[in-house]
């Protein structure tokens, strides 16, 4: 015969576990809270010192101070300054790659010319504040546009054939280096004077450029 009170100790038991893990649910998702803060609390704080002065010449020293964290905790996160930038970047490349591939898995040659990027410069307009600083520094916006560039080509060759090219007299690898980097310049003169033109208006241009440069060729 099953022993009553066994059979509560396990019940009790069971109701123990489940306490037990929704605890230690909510534990990890304070702790990965608290660490999403810390590091956008150190993302801008390098961000903001880019823009006063040059990569090269900011320390740990004055990022915690900015960022308001301690110096274990910075390390804690990130174990030097280039770690923290190559994280940040990581995080920039990444927010501006995704509007450029929504959409382009099954891109035709021809539309090449005239895919959609607007939504690209938007969301840089948008997100101006953090990626400002990091444009401030050339090193450092020398390895944010490679990032992208890299990024973006990927997509664009995993997404046209090959064997296939716009134009037929250059290869496709070729073209697509020459319209992503025509891109990214575009991106870079845009920021760097202002951002006076919609995001409309950049994406017009832009496809002013790769085509009538292209239909010479």
């Amino acid at each position: 015969m099953p022993n009553k009170t066994q059979g509560k100790n396990n019940g009790g038991g069971s109701y123990r576990n489940i306490c037990d893990n929704l605890f230690k649910n909510g534990e990890g998702m304070m702790r990965n809270r608290r660490v999403d803060k810390t590091k956008q609390a150190l993302f801008q704080a390098l961000s903001k010192l880019l823009e006063q002065k040059r990569y090269s010449e900011i320390n740990v020293q004055e990022i915690i101070d900015v960022a308001d964290v301690g110096r274990t905790t910075f390390y804690a996160h990130f174990y030097s300054k280039d770690e923290l930038l190559k994280a940040y970047i990581e995080k920039i490349s990444d927010s501006l790659g995704h509007p450029i591939s929504q959409g382009q898995n099954n891109i035709e040659p021809e539309n090449v010319f005239t895919m959609p990027v607007r939504g690209l410069f938007e969301h840089i307009q948008e997100n101006i504040t953090q990626i400002r600083g990091v444009i401030a520094d050339s090193a450092s916006a020398d390895i944010l546009f490679h990032k992208i560039k890299m990024y973006w080509e990927k997509r664009l060759m995993d997404a046209t054939p090959s064997s296939v090219s716009p134009l037929p007299t250059v290869p496709a690898e070729l073209f697509i280096n020459h319209i992503i980097q025509t891109l990214i310049e575009v991106i870079r003169w845009w920021i760097q004077t202002g951002m006076e033109y919609t995001p409309q208006e950049m994406e017009q241009y832009y496809h002013q450029l790769t085509f009538s440069v292209c239909s010479k060729e």
